[in-house]
């Protein structure tokens, strides 16, 4: 392969992957690519197809296949050099390495790369965040990049990045439904908190209509969301009424609003809570006035004793809030990756130990009028049944509610504890032992 052709290659694959992980500006990295595998030509770059001397981190790369074991060397700051034997990444193809590279720098680290469009400010972040230690890395690589004139690849304007606009329903003098010690204000807020956290996380630009408690008009959000430039606009709420899960809706002749809506409802079942289903919305002001794809997410019912089980506290709140983001991000065609991730950078390579769990059995009674209970130890688990106080729910189905009385834990692990009958685990903040 000709270093033209190379440079068409390597720059294609930049082109298709950088925006889904937050990048900008691609001619720094194809310039990585010429000057860490001497254009595709290194033994690297012939028998590992890692263009960009990625050193082998261990679950950092899902696209590759392995590692090679080579000599490499390192520059100290005084200037000499040290060699030793390293394992680097293997990749399968040109396309899986250049994958390779976005995903070795998609961790907390290298944040400081996410929405930079000039190659030299990329450039010297990189070589800050400890990417290489060569003294003249970033002056070698704008001699390349002008050499080969790359900045014919970056637009004129950067990468075009996804908005996206959140909505958290009510706030100030507006609680929304308020039940059984839960305002759905705060509710809502929580959810928009944590997506908004997630989707800022992988370079994705977000609009907020409101991020403390204040008053927040439906006809401000609308007027907010439909001058926010945004490419798709999310409202949070919660239930009232009686009913028991989580509904969508949105315009169901819009394509794209079901698609979200249902990513959503996927997300959301994997944190164990039901659906009721993607509905019709065109009857609420937020999915019916603004200009782009809209959805509007009913996490749970506040009034229902044992559907507001699942998010009745700050932490299960905004794990909605989490779902709701990777359904955005699936549906902007984002890598999730493990951005942010505390400890994943390469001055740090620490794998994460679980907290041995305690097996020591004890006694507790419920404190909660219900309490779910799960197949597994959190709220990603499915709910198996529900310890309760009405009588009206067990008598109707007796092997799902089970009355509240006294039991035995003989399992811990975190907050939650498996029940000594085997039928699943409860959360034990809403316990108390005996």
């Amino acid at each position: 392969m000709n270093n033209s052709k190379f440079i068409e290659e390597i720059a294609a694959s930049v082109r298709k992957y950088a925006s889904s992980f937050g990048i900008c500006v691609y001619s720094p990295i194809i310039a990585q690519s010429i000057l860490e595998s001497a254009s595709g030509t290194s033994e690297l770059a012939t028998n590992a197809n890692n263009f960009f001397g990625l050193k082998w981190r261990a679950n950092r790369c899902p696209s590759a296949d392995g590692y090679y074991i080579k000599v490499g060397s390192e520059q100290n700051p005084d200037g000499t050099y040290i060699s030793s034997s390293m394992k680097w990444f293997k990749f399968p193809d040109l396309d899986a390495g250049v994958r390779g590279y976005f995903e070795f720098i998609n961790v907390s680290n290298y944040a400081a790369l996410k929405g930079v469009t000039d190659p030299e400010t990329y450039l010297k972040n990189i070589k800050a965040a400890g990417y290489a230690t060569s003294l003249k890395y970033v002056e070698n690589l704008m001699n390349v990049i002008k050499k080969y004139d790359l900045t014919r690849f970056d637009d004129s304007e950067g990468v075009k990045m996804a908005k996206v606009f959140l909505s958290a329903g009510h706030g100030g003098k507006d609680p929304g439904a308020v039940a059984l010690g839960l305002k759905e204000k705060d509710i809502n807020l929580q959810a928009l908190l944590a997506c908004k956290n997630e989707l800022e996380a992988r370079g994705v630009k977000v609009v907020c209509s409101r991020t403390t408690d204040e008053d927040d008009p439906l006809r401000e959000e609308v007027k907010e969301a439909n001058s926010s430039g945004c490419d798709l606009a999310v409202s949070f709420h919660a239930n009232a009424g009686g009913g028991d899960g989580f509904e969508a809706f949105c315009n169901l002749k819009n394509p794209d609003a079901v698609r979200l809506a249902k990513l959503a409802e996927k997300h959301v079942k994997e944190l164990g809570q039901n659906s009721r289903g993607v509905k019709g919305g065109m009857r609420l002001g937020f999915i019916k006035n603004t200009t782009m794809p809209a959805v509007l997410f009913e996490s749970f019912f506040v009034d229902n004793d044992v559907d507001n089980n699942i998010a009745d506290t700050i932490e299960e709140q905004r794990a909605f809030g989490k779902a709701y983001a990777k359904a955005i991000l699936d549906y902007l065609g984002i890598a999730q990756g493990n951005a942010g991730a505390a400890g994943s950078d390469e001055k740090k390579e620490v794998e994460e130990i679980p907290e041995p769990a305690s097996k020591k059995p004890y006694t507790v009674k419920i404190t909660a009028s219900a309490l779910n209970i799960r197949a597994g130890a959190g709220i990603n688990h499915n709910t198996v049944g529900c310890f309760t106080d009405d009588p009206k729910m067990i008598a109707k189905n007796p092997k799902y509610y089970i009355p509240k009385g006294t039991f035995t834990i003989v399992e811990i692990v975190g907050d939650w504890g498996k029940l000594k009958s085997g039928i699943g685990w409860i959360n034990l903040k809403y316990t108390e032992r005996v």
